[in-house]
């Protein structure tokens, strides 16, 4: 990912708009039919599908506080997490999340797109964002507009004026750095930020 967005900027010109995505609750709202029409559509034989509805099925929780336990309820959603076959299942949930215009980076729940504008060209990446809130709808599930983030990414003296990106009404908040995997990565493609916070962790364990 960053070394296609450094490629794309030796082009000079051009600069990159980035969105990092959140679903809100990702595991918990996968829907099992849905899940199992997409495990149909990518070939998974038809022995496998009882079992895999088995293991998402009757799945039931309940609380511990102190002493007191609550009733059983019942899950009628989502793949239990910490498990080899949950992660697996998200994938597949979100394997058909295709962007029309932009380029997409997906790391189980971790969504990233962008998209490489020549200066004083138009951006696309709104009407990208549009269509991941309109697939996550139909999917039964949902972005998290609080948690997704817009970075941009320029080497021009002058600012930037940029017409702010929104899901669902609610403009993202712009931000000069945003962790990706452990990553900082900051609005220049600096290392700074990220050893930064290397560094700060290290001394707070010495």
């Amino acid at each position: 990912m960053l070394h296609h967005w450094l490629w794309k900027l030796d082009t000079p010109g051009h600069h990159v708009r980035i969105s990092f995505l959140d679903f809100s609750k990702a595991f918990d709202r996968i829907n099992l039919n849905t899940l199992l029409l997409k495990l149909i559509d990518l070939g998974v034989r038809q022995s496998s599908l009882p079992w895999i509805s088995s293991f998402l099925s009757d799945r039931k929780q309940r609380v511990k506080l102190g002493e007191s336990i609550s009733e059983w309820a019942g899950v009628n959603a989502g793949v239990p997490q910490k498990t080899k076959l949950g992660p697996i299942l998200f994938l597949v949930m979100v394997n058909d999340v295709i962007p029309p215009t932009c380029n997409r980076w997906k790391y189980v729940d971790d969504v990233t797109i962008s998209e490489i504008i020549l200066r004083h060209n138009d951006s696309l990446i709104q009407s990208d964002l549009d269509y991941i809130a309109s697939w996550a709808d139909a999917n039964y599930m949902r972005l998290n507009p609080k948690k997704c983030k817009a970075l941009r990414v320029y080497y021009f003296r002058e600012q930037l004026i940029l017409a702010p990106l929104t899901i669902g009404g609610t403009p993202l908040k712009v931000v000069n750095t945003h962790k990706v995997l452990g990553v900082h990565i900051n609005c220049r493609l600096k290392w700074s930020d990220h050893v930064e916070e290397i560094t700060r962790k290290a001394a707070k364990r010495l």
